[in-house]
């Protein structure tokens, strides 16, 4: 639920984050939006106030989604910036900062048979035992070179130009068997880059929580060291939930069918 109460006199902007606990749960402000969440009722609601009506909604939006990840973790939850897919059984996820390949490689594994959860954003929900991911959104997006090489004719002429890149935007779902908004259990997680040539390597949890931190910085704020900890609990359920390893793909993609056997076999050859 979203209400407009704007504040007596001027707003100033800032990066400030306020977590408080309440009677009934927990609020999350930045300097436009305050966030009140029930973590009591059943279900769980949450009430959002925006305080400056005069923001553009950019800036709103960016603002929202800086709490509404805060939030989550108040409840074992994480949106991670990566892929997966199951394939053969096993669910897989492709972490990698952008440009590092992942929309290219779900493809490839989605044309190789794979049920595509996402290849962009992840929810990992670490509230219980067993840690389970699911995708958020079917939307994919594919470099203009990448859908003409790989999928030529088959795609529509919708365009995302976000970031200053065109990209074709299609559902997964209108090319592969698609499984958004399912969890699954994670079997083996990868750490995908660019390199000279095809690699595949044991990674630690060191390695990919570092990972994790640094990709947060754009989806997150914390209000000191102890609130960073509530995140990296829940990183770290997630990290030892399965086996994980780097994988380095040629500059030009060329060794992409050796990528997808590589995914397919889960790091056996590792």
């Amino acid at each position: 639920h979203i209400t407009y109460e704007p504040r007596d006199g001027q707003v100033e902007l800032s990066d400030q984050l306020i977590v408080q606990p309440t009677e009934n749960g927990w609020s999350f402000t930045t300097d436009p939006i305050t966030i009140h969440f029930e973590t009591a009722a059943q279900p769980q609601r949450a009430r959002i106030v925006v305080a400056d009506t005069t923001m553009d909604t950019e800036l709103l939006s960016f603002h929202l989604w800086l709490l509404v990840n805060r939030l989550l973790l108040t409840i074992n939850r994480l949106v991670m910036h990566a892929a997966s897919v199951e394939i053969d059984g096993q669910t897989v996820v492709i972490c990698g900062q952008s440009g590092a390949g992942k929309s290219t490689l779900t493809v490839a594994l989605g044309l190789a048979g794979a049920t595509v959860l996402t290849e962009d954003w992840l929810l990992v929900d670490t509230s219980s035992s067993t840690p389970t991911v699911s995708g958020i959104s079917s939307v994919m997006r594919l470099t203009m070179d990448s859908a003409e090489r790989m999928l030529a004719g088959r795609l529509g002429h919708a365009v995302d130009s976000r970031d200053g890149r065109d990209k074709r935007v299609f559902d997964s779902g209108s090319l592969f068997a698609s499984a958004a908004g399912v969890d699954h259990t994670p079997d083996r997680l990868f750490l995908l880059s660019p390199g000279q040539r095809t690699e595949l390597v044991a990674a630690s949890a060191l390695d990919v929580t570092r990972y994790l931190a640094d990709s947060a910085k754009a989806t997150l704020r914390f209000t000191d060291r102890a609130d960073f900890g509530s995140f990296l609990t829940v990183v770290g359920a997630f990290v030892s939930s399965a086996p994980a390893y780097h994988l380095r793909r040629s500059d030009d993609f060329s060794d992409l069918p050796q990528l997808v056997d590589l995914v397919r076999t889960l790091g056996e050859s590792a």
